[in-house]
């Protein structure tokens, strides 16, 4: 491992704008060299301020070394950047979501929800949520939600006058005693005929949209049909115009327009020709690196 350590601080004497302190922090870190892994994070950051995967490596090690005020000064600032962009936790609930993590996802969108608006008070959304449940299972099971609710507010005297009055009624005789089978296929056969005449009452089309809907629409966008999702999603905003959930669903239709755009430059855009430039100057460091090798090999 030192062999590796040394390798990399030669490569970054020779050109220290290099992101390759980054790796050589990693190893740092690895062989037991905590101040200096930070050290050589602190300077790279200093070159390099949008590295935003060695800024995080960076605060974690803060974190984990004890330097209480250098990490809430990183995490201040860097938590600023991502709070500002709450579409990006609601793209990443999505991810998540597709992946099957859906308690992560829920968290990712609370998160996306807090930074949209106002903070929310995690209490007050489980009390909605849970309310709005029960809501929609009573009203989807009307009888037995009502057969339930009388059921409740009964007392023990209501419930043996109700049985007594449906054993005494006539009603509640066998209804085969004393009639012939044939008359009991015609009251089977009109039975049945009720059943097709009053057919169950279907799902109307006023029901909200279900999150599966929502769901449909991140799959698509996963997949690459950004088209696709947006239309989804805008007949989704148009049905939940005047609510709260409106924001963020056109939150969510600003990002993949965005997308869009970006992928319809992205065509159009012919590869760099920095690229030449760069393989050169990889080259020459290289050399530089192998001659001051030898050269130490020979003194």
């Amino acid at each position: 491992m030192m062999d590796k350590i040394e390798w990399y601080r030669e490569v970054l004497e020779l050109e220290p704008s290099s992101k390759l302190f980054f790796p050589l922090a990693r190893l740092l870190v690895e062989d037991g060299q905590p101040e200096a892994a930070l050290e050589t994070l602190r300077r790279g950051l200093e070159r390099h301020p949008e590295f935003l995967e060695a800024r995080l490596f960076y605060i974690e090690q803060l974190y984990h070394h004890g330097q209480p005020e250098a990490c809430v000064a990183e995490v201040t600032e860097l938590g600023q950047l991502f709070a500002s962009y709450p579409g990006f936790w609601q793209a990443w609930a999505a991810s998540m979501l597709g992946s099957g993590c859906g308690d992560v996802a829920t968290a990712l969108r609370f998160l996306a929800a807090s930074f949209a608006s106002r903070p929310l008070n995690l209490n007050e959304v489980f009390e909605r949520g849970l309310r709005s449940f029960m809501q929609e299972a009573q009203s989807s099971d009307l009888p037995r939600g009502k057969a339930l609710a009388d059921l409740a507010v009964m007392g023990p005297e209501d419930l043996d006058a109700q049985a007594h009055d449906a054993f005494s009624s006539p009603a509640a005789k066998p209804a085969g005693a004393g009639v012939a089978k044939g008359d009991d296929d015609a009251a089977s056969f009109a039975a049945a005929q009720g059943r097709r005449e009053h057919p169950l009452p279907q799902p109307t089309p006023d029901r909200p949209l279900s999150l599966r809907t929502r769901s449909m629409a991140e799959v698509l966008a996963e997949q690459g049909d950004l088209q696709g999702a947006l239309d989804i999603y805008t007949e989704l905003a148009a049905a939940a115009a005047g609510s709260s959930e409106q924001e963020v669903l056109q939150q969510r239709i600003a990002m993949l327009r965005t997308q869009l755009e970006g992928a319809a430059v992205e065509d159009l855009v012919p590869p760099s020709p920095d690229m030449a430039a760069g393989k050169d100057k990889l080259i020459s460091m290289l050399e530089a690196l192998a001659e001051r090798v030898e050269a130490r090999a020979q003194s």
